[in-house]
């Protein structure tokens, strides 16, 4: 049974039976345990190529597998670092996509901004202009007030003026008749 701390049990790969065939590329069929265990065992961390055999109910199956050496804490050590790495990766993306993201909506805001501030702008111009088309309204009334005045003051007069005429003519025809009559009278 193999050791459940050993890295052979924790590659998951390995089953007990399964024959050593070959360390770091080098045939060891049928070289002593201690030989075997010399080349298997090295510096924590560094890793070892091995080739088993096993014979299963369709035949002989070789295959290979790369183990860490070191103790079983070195190796868990290790894992979880690996692990902790792949972690900070992810973390590491989602954290540039976020400044990605942040500086889009930065760049939006700053957008906007300078577009509420074209806004602010053209709002005051309007303003102003409003402010002066009232002037120009108010100006504008007077002067129509003033102008329906004088239409009124000058139809008033002028209806004086037509009467005035009409008696003036009045006049003239009776003074032209009684010229006529006085010049018949003389002719006569």
């Amino acid at each position: 049974q193999l050791d459940p701390s050993c890295s052979a049990a924790r590659s998951g790969v390995i089953q007990v039976h399964d024959e050593i065939l070959k360390i770091d590329g080098e045939l060891v069929e049928k070289q002593s345990l201690n030989l075997l265990k010399s080349r298997v065992l090295g510096r924590q961390g560094s890793f070892v190529n091995m080739t088993f055999r096993r014979l299963t109910d369709r035949g002989l199956f070789v295959f290979e597998v790369e183990l860490m050496r070191g103790a079983a804490e070195f190796i868990e050590i290790v894992s979880q670092c690996k692990l902790m790495t792949k972690e900070n990766k992810k973390l590491v993306a989602q954290i540039r996509e976020l400044e990605t993201t942040a500086e889009s909506h930065r760049e939006n805001m700053m957008t906007m901004l300078k577009d509420l501030q074209k806004f602010e702008e053209i709002t005051a111009q309007y303003q102003t202009l409003q402010r002066r088309a009232e002037g120009e309204n108010e100006r504008l009334s007077t002067e129509v007030a003033q102008l329906r005045k004088l239409v009124s003051d000058n139809r008033e007069r002028g209806g004086q003026e037509l009467k005035q005429t009409e008696e003036l003519e009045v006049r003239l025809q009776t003074q032209r008749v009684e010229m006529e009559g006085r010049e018949a009278e003389l002719k006569g």
